[in-house]
């Protein structure tokens, strides 16, 4: 089976898209002066990020509400959390009642996120 250039292409268009997304997010992230506010955005951020990537097969980590009170304060009120959900690889649903995993280079964005969390701890 011979795979096209453009498959490729899509591939690696997807993953630096996904990557600039989510260094976006957290640049805007790290505008709040409240560390402690960024450092639960950024933890929640890689907690769902890694439940997807070391859990594939369990669809509950698929799926996001954003009524949920605790993602709701940590994530979709605070500047650039939207935009970093977007960058793990979730998007709206059709329905627009929760956001869904619709694919992302999850290992790279796991290690960027936990990058972002050693800054903001200092370790």
């Amino acid at each position: 089976m011979v795979v096209s250039f453009y498959f490729y292409y899509h591939i690696i268009t997807t993953i630096i898209m996904a990557e600039r997304m989510l260094n976006a997010a957290l640049k805007e992230i790290f505008l709040m002066k409240d560390v402690e506010k960024q450092r639960l955005a950024v933890k929640t951020l890689f907690k769902l990020a890694s439940n997807v990537h070391t859990k594939p097969t369990e669809t509950k980590y698929h799926r996001i509400r954003p009524d949920n009170p605790q993602i709701k304060s940590r994530i979709f009120d605070i500047k650039g959390g939207r935009t970093a959900l977007r960058g793990i690889g979730f998007g709206l649903s059709e329905c627009g009642e929760f956001y869904e995993y619709r694919g992302a280079p999850l290992e790279k964005c796991c290690a960027i996120l936990e990058n972002a969390l050693n800054d903001i701890t200092g370790n």
